[in-house]
């Protein structure tokens, strides 16, 4: 059981990135989309499960949220992105996990300003920050792990299109993907704290997806990859699956990774504050 916590630590970065993307991210200049076409608003939240399922068993032990605020400061508007992630009660006993990852961005332009996460799973605590310096090109990054008490700093040069995971997230889901293909291929970077991590996605097809106790959704499905923490290779990276609202939503509602015993499911539980109607085609 304590390795799948080492997967649910990735859980919300991989809700956060995973979704979305073929040609419209080389095509568009992302961080760009006007505010009365973001698909998302003020006080919108997404609601999940996350289930471990192997031989033997299959549990929800763990529920995490991803939210949207709307900040109105003396010189500008901002979005905070916010993603939360907590064992279970009955789970604390074996592995105690309470992560949460804020994102804060220009409300305008989507691009990501400071980044504050702080991580408690089990013995381990840490926490990180990045700085985003869009004038000098670079994000400044810290990690304090906090049982050893030992800090660490890096210097990282920033792209156009360089963002975290949540800033990621909720930038691509106001990409065109009418016009994906079967197939078609697309490598994203991902700033981390001491790394650029890469990221392929493979278009696989539309298609109807049932979703447990919400109803049936026409969704697209994406297989996609982390590269290698060396970033030699994909073959033996991360690999997952994910399933995305096929409407102006674009929102996660299943994702699927093997591990090394069973395998790891987040599913969509709930949400609130959409800006446009769930299209679901059946429902439960």
């Amino acid at each position: 059981m304590g390795k799948y916590f080492i997967y649910m630590r990735n859980f919300l970065l991989l809700v956060a990135l995973l979704a979305f993307l073929p040609a419209p991210v080389v095509a568009q200049n992302i961080g760009q989309a006007p505010s009365n076409k973001q698909p998302f608003q003020d006080k919108e939240e997404l609601h999940y499960s996350i289930h471990y399922t192997s031989a033997m068993i299959r549990a929800a032990v763990a529920d995490a949220t991803l939210s949207v605020r709307k900040i109105n400061t003396k010189d500008s508007i901002q979005y905070q992105f916010k993603g939360y992630g907590k064992t279970r009660p009955f789970f604390n006993w074996f592995y105690k996990l309470e992560d949460t990852y804020i994102s804060t961005v220009d409300a305008t332009t989507l691009k990501p300003h400071k980044v504050v996460n702080t991580m408690r799973e089990g013995g381990y605590m840490y926490d990180q920050e990045f700085n985003f310096d869009w004038q000098k090109k670079v994000v400044n990054t810290l990690g304090h792990n906090i049982k050893r008490d030992r800090k660490y700093y890096k210097t990282m040069p920033l792209m156009q299109n360089s963002f975290d995971g949540l800033s990621l997230f909720y930038n691509l889901r106001s990409m065109d993907m009418t016009k994906l293909e079967k197939g078609q291929q697309i490598k994203l970077d991902l700033v981390l704290e001491d790394t650029i991590r890469s990221i392929k996605l493979r278009f696989i097809k539309r298609e109807n997806l049932e979703v447990e106790e919400l109803g049936t959704f026409k969704t697209l499905r994406f297989d996609c990859q982390f590269a290698t923490s060396t970033e030699e290779a994909f073959a033996d990276g991360d690999e997952f699956s994910l399933w995305i609202t096929d409407d102006a939503n674009k929102i996660p509602v299943y994702v699927k990774s093997p591990i090394k015993v069973g395998s790891l499911t987040v599913t969509l539980t709930s949400w609130k504050g959409l800006r446009a109607p769930v299209y679901v085609v059946y429902e439960e």
